[in-house]
């Protein structure tokens, strides 16, 4: 058993990894619950080689209860693991580091999703000053990640009408994300004209309609050069953008 129990684990998180695609969410939760009671009597013997993988499996789990909308279960998993993260990040920042802001993030979504806002944004703040430090070092690897929580604490600030912060927030994301379409525009384009739109909002927002006006403009000509490509994507993209230009004409 002690030589095949990590195998035994690994196989099992693979199959609730399968089944939680698919929406099979009670067969996927049986799976990481076993998958996790292995890895934590494992990682009792062997905390440096096994600890990584109880909070891997914690995120998992998490993420499923999540969807099955159980915020209770799913924050007392993301909780753990983000605690064994930061030990493991205090020994090791630069390759644990991302891992804190990783789970710090999804800790920070669920936090919205249930009007935590004041925790969420906490979260959010922690989880961008470790990713820009990561960027200093690593811009390739983590801009994108800078420009994700950019975004989403954008979005926060936006929802608690706090829309100045929302403003630097969406314009700085925007930024990066402009710079990243510019080297790779299939990987990247979709995320300029999601930023472009929720900065047309906060615009509209605060009675600037003519900067939403533009900004909505160039989100519809990336949604319809997307649209063109690959319609069943983004035509709804397309559609949700006309209907803000459409709103925005309106009550120029």
């Amino acid at each position: 058993p002690d030589a095949y129990e990590g195998d035994v684990s690994d196989i099992l998180k693979n199959l609730a990894n399968f089944h939680l695609n698919t929406q099979r969410f009670d067969l996927a939760e049986e799976e990481y619950t076993e998958s996790l009671e292995i890895r934590r009597r494992l990682a009792e013997r062997n905390p440096e080689a096994y600890e990584s993988k109880v909070a891997d499996v914690l995120n998992n789990l998490a993420s499923l209860h999540l969807k099955a909308q159980s915020f209770d279960s799913a924050e007392e998993e993301y909780v753990e693991a983000l605690e064994i993260r930061r030990r493991m990040a205090e020994r090791n920042p630069d390759a644990y580091g991302n891992g804190v802001a990783d789970t710090l993030c999804n800790l920070a979504n669920l936090h919205s999703d249930i009007q935590r806002f004041d925790l969420a944004e906490k979260e959010y703040v922690e989880a961008l000053e470790i990713r820009r430090l990561l960027a200093e070092r690593n811009p390739s690897a983590f801009e994108g990640d800078v420009a994700d929580t950019l975004h989403n604490l954008a979005c926060l600030h936006a929802n608690t009408q706090r829309f100045g912060l929302a403003e630097k927030e969406f314009v700085e994301a925007l930024e990066i994300r402009c710079r990243m379409a510019e080297r790779n525009p299939s990987a990247y384009e979709s995320d300029v004209a999601m930023t472009l739109n929720n900065l047309a909002l906060v615009h509209a927002n605060t009675q600037r309609l003519d900067l939403a006006e533009e900004e909505c403009s160039e989100a519809l000509k990336i949604y319809r050069r997307l649209a063109e490509r690959n319609p069943s994507a983004y035509e709804k993209d397309v559609a949700n953008t006309l209907n803000h230009l459409a709103f925005l004409h309106r009550n120029k």
